[in-house]
């Protein structure tokens, strides 16, 4: 909501009303100007296709929508434009008996929902009377969480101070708005928001709280620095909330919650994106089915999830703490730049690998890589890590200028199921233009373990797309895509010209060409591997040689005298 309306007088608000039946337009009019005949009335009918569907939503304050719009619905609509600014608080319309839709459309924003039928004209005017008083009660909102913005910069600002910001939700809240009432929901929030105060406190912390949204509540606990110390904490909340029981009427409401819990680093003023990542962390949680929580940091990288019998900063075998490589940065993705061949315009390519460092700031070997690997766990583990951190490179480099990042997926991560959820739940942060590449095994695929159906979700998430990686001598390249999504062939000609022979690298390109697939070689660190791939004349690059690319194409003299002739 604009914060330009902060004085408004509502008994003007400015309504919009979608519906493909003129003649419930005209009777949700009819009622509510006769109930506020200052309000200002606009009707759009979805059928129209002289129309414009563009809408300025800074102009309404509200919107009534239907269910049934001709060829989309009410839903359509709402995933479309939940997420653009300054869209109006929405109260939707449904037929009688379509509670599972009015509960789908309160998951997609809605404020509140009304049956047609009898009564229609008394429950639409109750619905109005609500969402005016949730409009002014948004804008004090507004003050409030300005405030608590400003609290939290000026407690984390001092260069030893140390904080945990917590985002708490209570995982049966929708649910509960639509069969219970607002009233019961909001009620139930409150004594959350007092449940998580007393636990904080209890324990010596600092802590001021704040309502997020409809249906959250948030708190900086100050002071609180070590990871054994916010699990316990995180724990502690959601054994509290699992205890608690509320009476509505002759049943009983238990509750569960869902926590993400985010680090502060000592020095730190960005009180906003400390709460973004605190939610982005809860939201982990509720798509792991709630009743736990899990940890994030500032900079995205991946925590461990915990439920009552798992531990936040959990220690592997090795007694090697993942926490604290991740804190120190010797664990962290490297990007390198990928060479494209084609210059595709306005678009740069990279390749991201989860890297270790010694205390020195050395790289780890392969074999040190292999066996910090080796615990079960780690590999799905790295590969969080490296899409969580692609993720932040994306939003932090490439706004101006879009960026495609290629990153593996170990066989580790593409037979759990988790795994597909959890990456489901971050790829909507993917920016507009740009675009990840999941790299699968083509072991992996010619064995049957692929799971196609999480791959097809993933496929149909804007800016995400899926390459086999690896070659082998007897594959079949038409049966292997048949029935995937794959836009990419990627080969790593380091451990491939070792073991094939050229040619089979060069007819694997020309096969990909042909179904439209680009290739990307890696590892062209040699004057072997180098010279293999001007043969081939794949599209993409990557290694250290690469860059000379441009050399050969200006001067063919020296391919053509070492036996590099082209494809």
């Amino acid at each position: 909501m604009n914060d330009s309306r902060s004085g408004k007088d509502w008994h003007h608000f400015r309504l919009l009303v979608v519906d493909d039946d003129p003649d419930m337009r005209m009777l949700i009019e009819a009622v509510v100007n006769g109930v506020w005949p200052h309000a200002q009335v606009m009707t759009f009918d979805p059928l129209d296709e002289s129309a414009t569907k563009i809408f300025d939503w800074s102009r309404f304050d509200m919107l009534i929508l239907d269910y049934q719009l001709g060829n989309q619905s009410g839903l359509d609509w709402l995933r479309q434009y939940r997420g653009v600014p300054d869209f109006p608080l929405t109260i939707f319309i449904t037929g009688a008996g379509s509670e599972e839709v009015a509960v789908k459309a309160l998951k997609l924003g809605a404020v509140d929902y009304v049956r047609k039928g009898e009564g229609f004209q008394g429950r639409l005017v109750s619905a109005i009377n609500d969402a005016i008083l949730e409009m002014s009660e948004r804008i004090s909102e507004q003050s409030d969480w300005a405030r608590f913005l400003d609290y939290v910069e000026k407690e984390l600002g001092g260069k030893q101070a140390s904080g945990a910001m917590f985002y708490v939700v209570l995982d049966q809240f929708t649910a509960i708005k639509a069969t219970k009432g607002v009233q019961i929901a909001g009620h139930i929030l409150s004594v959350l928001s007092q449940l998580v105060r007393d636990e904080l406190g209890a324990a010596g912390v600092r802590v001021r709280t704040e309502l997020h949204g409809e249906n959250a509540v948030v708190a900086l606990g100050s002071g609180l620095d070590q990871v054994g110390g916010i699990e316990l904490q995180a724990r502690r909340i959601l054994e509290q909330v699992r205890k608690v029981r509320f009476r509505a009427g002759d049943s009983e409401v238990v509750t569960t919650a869902s926590v993400g819990v985010c680090m502060a680093d000592a020095g730190t003023r960005e009180a906003a994106r400390l709460v973004a990542r605190a939610e982005a962390a809860c939201h982990s949680a509720m798509l792991r089915g709630g009743n736990q929580s899990y940890l994030g940091t500032l900079q995205g990288e991946i925590g461990e999830a915990v439920s009552s019998d798992q531990g936040i900063g959990k220690v592997w075998r090795d007694d090697l703490d993942v926490n604290a490589l991740l804190k120190s940065r010797r664990l962290r993705a490297l990007f390198h730049d990928v060479r494209c061949v084609q210059h595709t315009p306005d678009m740069r390519y990279l390749r991201a690998a989860p890297t270790l460092f010694r205390d020195d700031g050395s790289v780890m070997d392969d074999a040190e890589m292999l066996r910090f690997q080796s615990a079960p766990g780690r590999r799905t583990f790295l590969d969080r890590v490296t899409i969580s951190q692609a993720l932040h490179k994306l939003k932090a480099e490439c706004q101006s200028e879009p960026c495609t990042v290629f990153l593996r997926v170990s066989g580790e991560s593409v037979a759990m199921p988790r795994f597909w959820t959890w990456l489901i739940g971050r790829l909507d942060e993917v920016p507009s233009g740009s675009r990840l590449v999941f790299e699968l095994s083509v072991h992996d695929r010619q064995s049957g373990k692929l799971p196609v159906e999480a791959i097809l979700r993933v496929n149909a998430m804007p800016g995400c797309d899926f390459a086999l990686h690896g070659l082998l001598p007897d594959m079949n390249l038409a049966e292997l895509i048949d029935g995937l999504p794959v836009g990419y062939h990627v080969v790593d000609m380091v451990d491939q010209v070792a073991r094939l022979h050229c040619d089979r690298i060069v007819q694997l390109v020309a096969e990909a060409g042909a179904r439209q697939l680009k290739v990307l070689l890696t590892g062209i660190n040699s004057t072997e591997t180098f010279g293999c791939a001007y043969r081939a004349s794949a599209s993409l690059l990557e290694g250290s040689m690469a860059s000379e690319w441009e050399e050969m194409e200006l001067n063919d003299g020296p391919a053509d005298a070492a036996g590099w002739t082209r494809n």
